[in-house]
This record gives structure tokens, C-alpha cells and sequence, in this order.
């Protein structure tokens, strides 16, 4: 009896033996499964820049026999660059601005404030027979005298004058007498608020006495163009009453209105 119980535990520890050894072979199996998973994973997520279409190749010391194609933009691939760009930007096929390396006339960046005006007045040529608008509608309570004395009846006194009064009432629009420059915009004791105009050829067109005005120095105006309005008369002039101061000068030297003007 002895005997048969030993035979029987023997059985059983090799039973379990093998059990044993047969889920550390299952264990052993699974863990390279994974393994093996894993490393497939890995490389399914690898991109490989040389199967790609426009793919770039790119030159190292560790493969020194891969040959890089060197780009350089001259001039010319500039240009064409720059219309192709302008192309898209417009999105017209048709109409491509052409880009050229000829250099454009430009004005001088280093001009004076001086210049540049002197500039601007080189474009008008006003002369005797040019157009020319009477500044208001009026009659002349002051007229232009650079040959003999009239007289001043607000100043009580006898004196050349360089320029006339054409009276009007307060509030009354005033135009520009004639195309040009404006070149002072100022406050004077005897005109008041007083607009300069230079028409070109030494000619300046001064227009006093004025309220609301709207324009500024270095404006260009237009014959008839509305400058401002009839202001009250200045000290100089309250018995003359309420009207418009209006001078030409050539050169700084007075001329007649009259004689441009028209009676």
C-alpha cells in the first residue's frame, strides 16, 4: 500500500511539473509577442521622406555620396519670382505686372519745404489774358493809387495804395481770383485774415479781410474756388465798411487790379 501512494504522489508532481513548464513556455511566448507588436507599431509611424513625392535630398558627412542640387536666384530668377507673385496676387492670368530692374523718376527726398513749394508754383504760368475772377462782386470803395496819394477816410489821412477795396457785405463768399499756390495763410492788423496766392511767373494775388477760411499754405486752388467768407473790416478800414482787400504784385512790385480785372 505504501508503494502505490508513493507511485500516485509521483504522478502528481509531474503533472504539475509540466503544467508549470507549460505557462513559463506561454508566458515567455506572449512577452515576444508584444514585443514584436510594439516594433511593428514603431515603424508603421515612421515616414519615409525618400518614397514621397518632391522629396529632398539632404547632404551629410556620415553619407557624403548624396548629391544636393544647389539653388541659387540670380537677377533674373528674381524678377520672374516677383511677376509670378504679383500674378497670384491679382488673380488675373491675363494681367501680370511686369517687374523690371529700370529705375523709375522719383522726386528728391532732400528737398526743402522752400523747394518743393517753389516747385509746385513752377507748374503755373499766369500772365495779362489768363483767366481771372473777381474775388466778390462789388463796388470799389478804395481804389489801387501807386502814382499819387488817396485818401484813407477811416486813417484821415492821404497815402499811395497798393491795393483796393471792393466792398460787400459780411458773410459773402470769396473766391479765388486766379489758379496757383497758396504760400501764406496769415493775420494782419490792417487786412485781417489774409490768403496769398502765387499764380507763377513772380505773380502773388493777396485777398484780405476774410472770415471761415479754408484753405492752407502749400494748397493748390482753382479760379473761382472758394477761399472764405466776408469778414467785418479791420481798424484800418471801419468808415469804408465791410468788404474785400485785393492786391497783385509782379515780382514783389504792385500792379493795378483794374487791369487784369477788367472794370
Amino acid at each position: 500500500m505504501a508503494s502505490v501512494k508513493t507511485r500516485g504522489k509521483d504522478k502528481v508532481r509531474i503533472v504539475s511539473a509540466v503544467i508549470s513548464l507549460g505557462v513559463i513556455v506561454a508566458l515567455v511566448f506572449g512577452i515576444f509577442s508584444v514585443a514584436q507588436n510594439v516594433k511593428k507599431s514603431k515603424n508603421n509611424n515612421i515616414v519615409n521622406l525618400n518614397e514621397t513625392e518632391g522629396n529632398v535630398a539632404i547632404k551629410t558627412d556620415d553619407d557624403p555620396d548624396i548629391d544636393v542640387e544647389e539653388v541659387t536666384l540670380d537677377e533674373e530668377n528674381l524678377v520672374d519670382v516677383n511677376a509670378t507673385a504679383t500674378k497670384a496676387g491679382n488673380g488675373n492670368d491675363d494681367k501680370v505686372t511686369e517687374q523690371t530692374t529700370e529705375s523709375t523718376e522719383q522726386v528728391p527726398t532732400d528737398m526743402s519745404e522752400a523747394e518743393v513749394m517753389a516747385n509746385a508754383i513752377s507748374r503755373y504760368t499766369f500772365d495779362k489774358g489768363s483767366p481771372m475772377y473777381w474775388p466778390v462782386s462789388g463796388t470799389i470803395t478804395l481804389g489801387y493809387n501807386m502814382d499819387s496819394t488817396v485818401y484813407y477816410k477811416t486813417l484821415g489821412v492821404y497815402k499811395c495804395s497798393a491795393g483796393m477795396i471792393i466792398s460787400s457785405d459780411v458773410g459773402t463768399n470769396v473766391c479765388a481770383a486766379v489758379s496757383g499756390v497758396v504760400i501764406d495763410v496769415m493775420d494782419s492788423d490792417e487786412t485781417g485774415k489774409t490768403v496769398r496766392i502765387a499764380a507763377g511767373n513772380g505773380y502773388e494775388m493777396t485777398t484780405g479781410m476774410l472770415d471761415n477760411v479754408n484753405v492752407k499754405i502749400g494748397d493748390t486752388v482753382v479760379e473761382g474756388q472758394l477761399l472764405g467768407t466776408v469778414a467785418e473790416p479791420t481798424a484800418y478800414y471801419k468808415k469804408e465798411g465791410p468788404g474785400v482787400y485785393f492786391a497783385i504784385t509782379r515780382d514783389g512790385n504792385p500792379e493795378n487790379p483794374l487791369e487784369y480785372l477788367g472794370e
